[in-house]
């Protein structure tokens, strides 16, 4: 049989092992046929949503952060780095994301109900990035959450997404904040204010999430930064004073070289390790991948 003739079950079946050879361009090629085939096919259109997002994801980098961690760059060659980086993000945004928002809004009209294609819904708009760094789409993916919970009320990421989702958009409040010293932005009154309510709703999912699934989640961690938001937001000459000191402790311990255990909150730097039910779930499910965990490296 000519490939031409392949059915759209055996175009998904040529995609899905291409995407675990990790050929994620060749795997969205067969996604499109998949799709062309049998185009009332939701999983064609998840498919090729997952594969889209994940090029998305994956997008070239103009210059290693290898190189910016090893040597110094000058404003010409930052501005040049800038530039670059501006280019591709702009051809990506109108490309492989808008491809995967297509996809996955089609699959979506094909089968309301499903809650992974919800999912990569939520995921999509989280990971869009703006080429000037101004502006997001938190707002979409909120709402893409919120419809998940509807549909799965104990979905095992729903609630820490919404809660990350919400402490974004405090953080934007609040250009000054975890800034010592302070940033040119000034931390108005009235935006601090604004963000007081999102990280109380912020506070609700964590919590949520952590009741649910204990710390598979890492909601905790990010509970104690709502902590921290909360106070600087009640007072911050007091957090500025706080981290000053901490930073002061740290530099000291440095000087000094003494080993202490790391804390979080002295730590600029948090790794997460899967726990082996994560990566358990993982194995059980390699196509479509978790959309929190797309392979970006």
């Amino acid at each position: 049989m000519a490939s031409e003739d392949l059915s759209a079950a055996a175009w998904l079946a040529c995609g899905a092992e291409a995407y675990l050879k990790r050929r994620f361009t060749e795997a969205a090629e067969h996604f499109e046929k998949a799709a062309a085939t049998d185009p009332e096919s939701a999983q064609a259109h998840l498919a090729l949503g997952a594969a889209r997002l994940t090029l998305y994801r994956r997008r070239p980098s103009p210059v290693s952060t290898y190189l910016f961690a090893t040597r110094d760059f000058s404003e010409r060659e930052l501005a040049v780095h800038q530039e670059n980086e501006k280019a591709i993000l702009d051809e990506q945004n109108a490309t492989n994301w808008r491809f995967a928002e297509n996809s996955l809004k089609r699959a979506n009209q094909l089968e309301p109900e499903n809650s992974l294609i919800v999912e990569y819904l939520c995921a999509l708009y989280f990971y869009w990035k703006d080429p000037l760094d101004k502006d997001d789409r938190v707002n979409e993916a909120k709402q893409w959450l919120e419809r998940l919970l509807e549909l799965e009320p104990q979905h095992k990421y729903a609630n820490f997404q919404c809660g990350l989702v919400l402490m974004a958009k405090a953080r934007k409040l609040l250009p000054n904040y975890g800034r010592f010293p302070p940033g040119p932005e000034l931390d108005l009154p009235s935006d601090r204010m604004k963000a007081r309510p999102l990280l109380e709703e912020a506070n609700q999912h964590l919590e949520r999430a952590l009741a649910l699934h204990g710390e598979q989640t890492a909601a905790s961690f990010l509970l104690d930064d709502v902590t921290s938001m909360q106070a600087y937001i009640e007072d911050p000459d007091l957090a500025a004073r706080d981290l000053r000191h901490k930073l002061g402790e740290s530099f000291n311990r440095h000087v000094q070289g003494k080993k202490t255990d790391t804390q979080a909150a002295d730590s600029a730097t948090i790794t997460f390790s899967l726990s082996p039910d994560a990566l358990a779930e993982d194995r059980k499910r390699p196509f479509p991948p978790n959309p929190w965990r797309i392979p970006v490296t």
